[in-house]
């Protein structure tokens, strides 16, 4: 049998990190989070709880008119945690066994670079990636095909600060991302 059926979290996703700092605008931080996630079972006629848990290793060095940020984050039930899987149902899915689901496996890292020219304007530099891996699966909220199996990002732009309210810039994204059911879409803009 198959069917939706909402419960609430009997326990909160839990957060904690430890971080260097060695400058005003440096710092190297790791960070964990651990979260139950509860479920119901029609075929067995319970509800059932899995763990989620993830790490994310995050920086920002400052070297002169130029700063450097980089971070990696992985973790299995963690999906909802990174960047266009939020909402997507993919914390967890279904599995072979009717009624029993697991959690989804996911990474991203992203790293970038803003060069400040002079204290009116700055550039930036970015690229990120992101890979979710998911076994092939029936039924769930959003079909099998349709989930990302991993994604690309970059974007670059040059800002104007004319005043303390006003910024102006130009900016360039580009973005690829690919399905399980093998489809790609790509977009980019300016």
């Amino acid at each position: 049998q198959t069917g939706y059926y909402s419960l609430n979290q009997r326990v909160p996703d839990v957060p904690l990190y430890v971080q260097w700092d060695w400058n005003d605008n440096s710092h190297v931080r790791l960070s964990g989070v651990y979260r139950t996630m509860q479920y119901r079972d029609f075929t067995a006629n319970c509800n059932r709880m899995l763990p989620g848990y993830g790490l994310k290793l995050t920086s920002s060095v400052e070297m002169g008119n130029v700063m450097g940020y980089a971070m990696v984050q992985a973790g299995k039930g963690i999906a909802n945690y990174m960047k266009d899987n939020e909402n997507r149902s993919l914390d967890l899915v279904p599995t072979s066994i009717s009624g029993q689901y697991t959690q989804t496996e996911a990474w991203g890292a992203l790293c970038a670079l803003e060069c400040n020219y002079n204290k009116r304007m700055f550039s930036t530099f970015m690229y990120g990636y992101m890979r979710n891996y998911v076994d092939a699966y029936q039924g769930g909220v959003i079909p099998y095909g349709e989930h990302m199996k991993y994604e690309h990002y970059a974007a670059a732009n040059f800002i104007w600060k004319i005043s303390k309210f006003v910024n102006v810039g130009l900016e360039y994204n580009y973005g690829l991302k690919h399905t399980f059911a093998g489809n790609t879409i790509g977009n980019n803009r300016v």
